[in-house]
């Protein structure tokens, strides 16, 4: 198998950071490109992402984006790994846990780390 990705992102500190994470864990060469903002909402980028979301990556030729997808997408391709459960009752329970972390805990982290919530 190809062990390699290419990853359009801002910087270190973005939501690519995770998919970058993952990908090394993995052992997959990483190709960066970084996106100047305001160049994510632009052409060329919204063809590659029509949504001018960051990151986007290629896998395999295929383009693929929404940082948590990408991160299950790498997962699933290697359950030797260990990072997606094998096991049903486990696999229900990481599934539950992906989907509360994406849509119920993130926003109040990212939040906090901003300082959002303080006077």
């Amino acid at each position: 198998m190809n062990k390699h990705i290419k990853i359009w992102s801002f910087a270190d500190v973005d939501r690519s950071g995770k998919v970058r994470w993952t990908a090394n864990e993995l052992g997959y060469e990483i190709e960066e490109e970084r996106v100047k903002l305001g160049e994510h909402a632009a052409e060329p980028y919204l063809e590659l992402n029509p949504y001018g979301q960051i990151p986007t990556v290629e896998l395999d030729g295929q383009i693929l984006i929404e940082s948590n997808a990408i991160c299950l997408a790498l997962a699933e391709r290697h359950p030797e790994s260990g990072l997606v459960p094998q096991s049903r009752e486990l696999r229900e329970l990481f599934w539950q846990s992906v989907s509360l972390s994406a849509s119920t805990l993130e926003t109040p982290v990212v939040r906090e780390e901003l300082g959002a919530d303080k006077p």
